[in-house]
């Protein structure tokens, strides 16, 4: 029997074996493990929400959203982030990721949202065609750059870099919203706001 639910914290075991035993990719293989709780992917995020669905009362897959207040093209939007999708590999072609998606939509669509997106690495044929399969339309390849964060580490340049303070929100949120004025997706940061997502990193301060 196949189910769908939202998760528990008692799914985070199985949650985590599934994601590292699913890399995406092809050419470039990207890994993940999102120890020692998988639920953080999801926390940085107000209004997110992880499902799974469930073969014979057995966590075989996953999927998440997040709900956004966001811009696009200049226009006030209320956005569909779609994130995190995975099903076990000895559980493929079975239809469970097409079963979470359609299991989810009644939710999403009572929530009434404007645009809905997700970001998919390139060569993950199977998310790819799965999108497509729902309606999605490929709207742009792009690079994303990452830069990896090591906890504890000093700073190459100490006279000149230093940890951020309360005192500098207001100054950095004019610096990040001089830098993506006009960005589609991004919404401008007051000191406040900026404070509060930080705040909801884990394992992240300033």
């Amino acid at each position: 029997m196949i189910t769908v639910r939202k998760a528990r914290a008692s799914d985070n075991e199985a949650l985590l074996d599934i994601q590292k035993r699913s890399p995406q990719g092809t050419d470039f293989v990207l890994g993940l493990d999102g120890s020692p709780d998988y639920f953080n992917r999801a926390r940085p995020y107000e209004d997110s929400h992880v499902f799974v669905v469930e073969e014979d009362g057995r966590v075989v897959g996953s999927s998440s959203c997040a709900f956004l207040d966001t811009v696009v093209s200049g226009v006030p939007c209320k956005a569909l982030y779609g994130f995190g999708l995975m099903v076990d590999p000895d559980h493929r072609r079975k239809g469970l990721a097409t079963r979470l998606s359609e299991e989810m939509t009644p939710f999403i669509d009572e929530r009434g949202v404007d645009v809905r997106f997700s970001i998919i690495i390139e060569g993950n044929v199977p998310s790819i065609n799965l999108v497509k399969k729902r309606g999605s339309t490929l709207l742009r390849d792009f690079l994303r750059v990452s830069v990896v964060m090591h906890e504890g580490e000093a700073p190459t340049h100490p006279e000149c870099i230093r940890p951020m303070e309360e005192t500098d929100a207001a100054d950095v949120a004019e610096l990040l919203n001089e830098y993506y004025r006009g960005y589609d997706l991004y919404v401008p940061f007051t000191a406040e706001s900026l404070l509060s997502e930080i705040e909801r990193f884990p394992f992240f301060g300033m």
